[in-house]
């Protein structure tokens, strides 16, 4: 998995380093070195060896966000960024998931359901939260086993040659 190609721009604009993903490195508090005043979050940056993630992403854009209203506000002196492990979740199947969390494994529906409440946690917006639960409901029903059609790049442009072709 390779970093954002915005990654590798701002680390040759600030001098930072990459790593061999491509991740540019940030200060402890999310800067760019030599530029207090450019954050970097997420799954484009190095620090703390913290995995390229959504929760240390949310965490970053959370701990950034405060760090910019304190700054605005005149206070000086912010902590370093600290990320706190909540651990970990991924759906593996139809109607199946694990999850590690708090010294806590679950796996199948249970774990599914957990996963699926958290990911509805994380959501902004009650309509989004219920358009997720409808889109869920709609696959769970109708979807069942069958594998969900992946179209890939070859794929696409064989489909639109083909189109053409009948057009003509």
């Amino acid at each position: 998995m390779q970093a954002s190609p915005l990654a590798a721009i701002l680390a040759a604009a600030t001098g930072a380093g990459t790593d061999r993903a491509g991740r540019v490195a940030v200060l402890p508090d999310c800067s760019l070195p030599g530029h207090p005043e450019v954050f970097a979050i997420g799954d484009m940056v190095r620090l703390n060896d913290l995995p390229g993630v959504a929760q240390p992403a949310i965490q970053e854009g959370t701990y950034v966000g405060r760090l910019i209203r304190a700054r605005l506000a005149g206070k000086a002196g912010t902590a370093p960024f600290a990320y706190r492990d909540k651990g970990s979740m991924a759906t593996i199947g139809h109607l199946s998931a694990v999850t590690d969390s708090f010294g806590m494994k679950f796996t199948g529906v249970t774990g599914y359901t957990m996963w699926g409440f958290i990911h509805l946690l994380y959501l902004i917006g009650w309509g989004n939260r219920i358009a997720a639960v409808l889109n869920w409901a709609r696959a769970l029903t109708f979807a069942k086993n069958r594998p969900y059609r992946t179209i890939t790049y070859e794929h696409a442009q064989n489909e639109l040659a083909e189109h053409h072709h009948e057009r003509e």
